[in-house]
């Protein structure tokens, strides 16, 4: 077993995150473990709130920016396809199709 302590974010650095976060913040970051974890501190429920809401929004946000990468990496992807067969089709030999269409 191992007497280790688990890393926290020391307290020192998030009383100034708070000093200067004007009624609240949300920290994620990942553990020893490399697993995420949250610190916070809200001056008041509005505040959790309205820090929730923004969260939403930009976790919407990403997820749209990563949307439109993904779909415009398919669409390049499908054209270099789409021009590979269009070259193989004109390299084909005229009498191989002849022969297809028997």
């Amino acid at each position: 077993m191992s007497n280790k302590k688990p890393f926290e974010i020391p307290k020192p650095v998030l009383r100034q995150i708070n000093d200067c976060a004007n009624g609240g913040f949300i920290l994620f970051a990942f553990n020893e473990n490399n697993m995420p974890s949250v610190s916070s501190h809200f001056k008041d429920p509005a505040k959790a709130l309205a820090l929730q809401q923004y969260i939403n929004n930009w976790v919407l946000a990403v997820e749209a920016i990563n949307l439109e990468v993904t779909v415009d990496i398919m669409k390049e992807e499908l054209e270099i396809d789409d021009s590979e067969e269009e070259i193989s089709e004109e390299g084909e030999d005229p009498e191989d199709s002849e022969e297809d269409e028997e």
